[in-house]
């Protein structure tokens, strides 16, 4: 009854340690792959809303330019330096730019979920605390690590796997056979 429990008992440590050496392996990589890509699409979501709204801005100018006579002028001033004969040009400090979400009107994109957050801050967190985790990172260390733990479960299969089928052998093994049957 002892040795089918310490056998139990083993099978399933072994079978716990190939899964705590096998997961970080399998999860971590992908989770800052993961990270790269959504940092990548915010900053190429910011590019965008920069660019439509530096899209909206010329097209008012080029429609200002081609209907307002008076925003030519202006513009001409501005940018040239030229003034109507019996005008003196006083300068003026430049005007500050504009909001981008303001200048095209929309709405700042909506926070993250909570959990996502709450996720995210985990796992930062224990890499932060526990630095021995990049080993999972590392593409030198990562093999010898994936390695070990599909070590530890072949043996836990191999060796200590099947508790119930070897007890059902050493009973039968154990049975008086009975002649006739």
């Amino acid at each position: 009854m002892i040795r089918r429990f310490v056998a139990a008992t083993s099978f399933w440590l072994l079978v716990a340690t190939s899964a705590a050496l096998l997961a970080p392996c399998a999860l971590l990589p992908a989770w800052m792959e993961h990270r790269a890509a959504r940092a990548a699409h915010a900053d190429a979501q910011q590019r965008v809303l920069a660019l439509s709204a530096e899209n909206v801005r010329l097209a008012r100018v080029i429609d200002h330019h081609r209907n307002d006579p008076a925003f030519i002028e202006r513009h001409a001033r501005r940018e040239f330096g030229l003034t109507p004969p019996g005008v003196e040009a006083i300068p003026a400090p430049a005007q500050a730019p504009t909001e981008i979400a303001a200048a095209i009107g929309e709405a700042p994109p909506a926070p993250p979920s909570i959990i996502r957050a709450d996720v995210e801050t985990g796992v930062e967190s224990f890499l932060q605390r526990f630095p021995q985790a990049q080993a999972y990172l590392d593409p030198h260390k990562r093999p010898m690590i994936l390695a070990a733990g599909a070590s530890l479960a072949l043996i836990a299969l191999v060796l200590l796997g099947r508790p119930a089928q070897r007890a059902s052998r050493s009973s039968q093994a154990r049975a008086p056979r009975v002649a006739g049957t």
